[in-house]
């Protein structure tokens, strides 16, 4: 689980949940991970914003954890608007798919 906390030492940027330093960089690279990333909830204050749901997908983040239905419903949306236009990898959400639906094996 990626945390929405900071860690300066790792990554000054800001929150864990963003940090493609530290989920691609040190949990995948450096530390050899495989598995499923999960967000900490983007609906909490000081990280939920419009953007938060693309800005961890972008990071590297497979599972964005919401505790509101329509919050999490919009943010969806977001994701996949960004995904047709270039602005989220398709190829990353497709790894990310993978990684979660290995989890059912």
């Amino acid at each position: 689980m990626l945390s929405n906390a900071t860690y300066p030492a790792l990554d000054p940027s800001g929150p864990a949940v963003f940090s493609s330093a530290i989920i691609k960089g040190l949990l995948r690279g450096q530390f050899g991970f495989h598995g499923v990333t999960i967000s900490d909830t983007l609906g909490a204050p000081g990280v939920a914003s419009p953007t938060t749901a693309v800005r961890a997908s972008r990071a590297g983040v497979d599972v964005l954890l919401y505790t509101d239905e329509a919050v999490s419903a919009r943010a969806y949306q977001r994701v996949l608007a960004a995904v047709r236009s270039g602005q989220l990898s398709k190829a990353s959400v497709l790894a990310s798919a993978r990684r979660i639906r290995a989890l059912t094996r």
